[in-house]
C-alpha cells in the first residue's frame, strides 16, 4: 500500500502540477513514471495490473517514437502475459510490436528481432517447442539480412538469441 501511496503522490504531481517541461518532456516523464509502476506491481506479482500500466507506458514511449523504451515495455507486458499463462495474450501482444517496429523501421530491425527472441520463449512457455524454434530461426535468418548484424550490437543480440535457444530447447 505503501508503494501504490507514493506512486499516487507522484503521478498527482505529474498530472496536476503546472509542468514548466516541453510536451515530449512531460510526455517522457509520464511513460516513465508507468514503467516504474509496473515493475513495482510487477514485484509485488500483480501482474495484471503491471501489463496495464507497462501497455500504458509503451503507448506514450510509441507516440514519442522512442524505440527502445517502446520495446522495453512491449516485452515486459508479453512477459506478465506469460505469468498468468496467457502465452496466445504474449504472443498476440509481440506480434504487434513487431508490425508496429516494422511499420516505422526496417523489417530487419534489432526490436523486431528481439520480439521474435521472446516470441519463441512464449511458444516454449505454451509447451508449443516446433513453433517456437521455427520462430526464433525465422527471427535470425531475417536479421541476418541487418547491416548492423556483424557489429558489436548484432552480435550481443544473436548470442542472445542463441542462450535462449539454449535455455530453452537444449
Amino acid at each position: 500500500m505503501k508503494v501504490f501511496m507514493q506512486y499516487s503522490a507522484l503521478l498527482f504531481l505529474i498530472l496536476f502540477i503546472k509542468p514548466i517541461y516541453s510536451q515530449n518532456s512531460k510526455d517522457s516523464l509520464l511513460a516513465k513514471t508507468y514503467f516504474s509502476y509496473a515493475d513495482s506491481l510487477n514485484g509485488l506479482n500483480a501482474y495484471d495490473s503491471a501489463a496495464f500500466y507497462y501497455n500504458k507506458s509503451a503507448m506514450i514511449y510509441r507516440k514519442l517514437k522512442d524505440w527502445e523504451n517502446v520495446n522495453h515495455s512491449e516485452l515486459w507486458e508479453s512477459y506478465m502475459y506469460i505469468d498468468m499463462d496467457q502465452y496466445d495474450k504474449a504472443i498476440a501482444n509481440i506480434d504487434d510490436a513487431i508490425a508496429y517496429y516494422n511499420q516505422h523501421l526496417a523489417p530487419n530491425n534489432f526490436y523486431s528481432f528481439n520480439g521474435a527472441i521472446k516470441k519463441s520463449l512464449a511458444y516454449y512457455s505454451k509447451e508449443d517447442y516446433v513453433e517456437g524454434i521455427k520462430t526464433l530461426k525465422n527471427g535470425i535468418k531475417v536479421f541476418s539480412t541487418n547491416p548492423e548484424y556483424n557489429t558489436p550490437r548484432g552480435e550481443k543480440m544473436l548470442a542472445s538469441a542463441y542462450a535462449e535457444y539454449g535455455n530453452n530447447y537444449l
